[in-house]
Formats: C-alpha cells, sequence, structure tokens
C-alpha cells in the first residue's frame, strides 16, 4: 500500500494475479532509489513463487527469483 506523506487514502501498488494462483504479496523492501521495490509472491503454481521487483510508477513486475524465502536488505 501507499499513503501520500500529507495524508489521504491508502492505495495498493501491487494486485494479486488470479490467473498465476497468487495467494498472497508480502515483506516489501524498498530499493535504494525509493522508487522501486522487492516484495514476495507466493502461490499455489510453485514456478510462480519468489522475489519481484516493481517500481511506484507503473504496474509492471518482473520475478527476479524462484524462491520460497522472502528478500531481505541488509542496510548495515
Amino acid at each position: 500500500m501507499r499513503v501520500s506523506q500529507a495524508g489521504g487514502e491508502a492505495v495498493s501498488l501491487t494486485a494479486l494475479d488470479r490467473t498465476r494462483q497468487e495467494l498472497g504479496h508480502a515483506f516489501p523492501q524498498f530499493l535504494p532509489d525509493g522508487r522501486h521495490f522487492l516484495y514476495f509472491v507466493s502461490s499455489t503454481i510453485a514456478e510462480n513463487t519468489g522475489v519481484y521487483i516493481a517500481t511506484l510508477d507503473r504496474s509492471e513486475r518482473r520475478m527476479l527469483v524462484h524462491t520460497m524465502a522472502q528478500a531481505v536488505m541488509n542496510n548495515g
């Protein structure tokens, strides 16, 4: 979800794709540019489960890695 810094209505940044049998999107992590983010997609189809990248500017996304674990960024 995205909410303006000034407040207002929350807007979804991702949507489940039922044709890919997605069950959930979770664990978002923003990249240093502040526009792109990683998130975990779970699906009943194993090939669709993994870490995806998306941007605040478009609804497009792509899978980065097929995995059963979320992405974790180390800011240290």
